[in-house]
């Protein structure tokens, strides 16, 4: 994994009274290495854009998500305009 480019920061009340810093960076595969949970998570999961908004999920991530997919939009058409 190659981390590309940070993201987002905010910060996110995980229970009442009890805050984390939360830190997103755009990255890419580099290799074919499977993604797994760190010890912090119970799951990993490729859910597709169009479904971003059924999943639970807090409302950063989600700007996170959307922001790192028009990186790799706007990428996509300049390599296309490349050949």
């Amino acid at each position: 994994m190659s981390v590309d480019r940070l993201l987002d920061t905010w910060v996110f009340e995980v229970v009442a009274g009890q805050s984390v810093l939360i830190i997103t960076f755009g990255c890419v595969a580099t290799d074919d290495a499977s993604i797994v949970a760190s010890h912090e998570h119970d799951a990993v999961d490729a859910v597709p854009l169009s479904l971003l908004d059924t999943i639970t999920l807090p409302d950063g991530y989600r700007r996170s998500i959307r922001s790192w997919a028009r990186v790799a939009e706007l990428r996509d058409r300049a390599r296309g305009s490349r050949s």
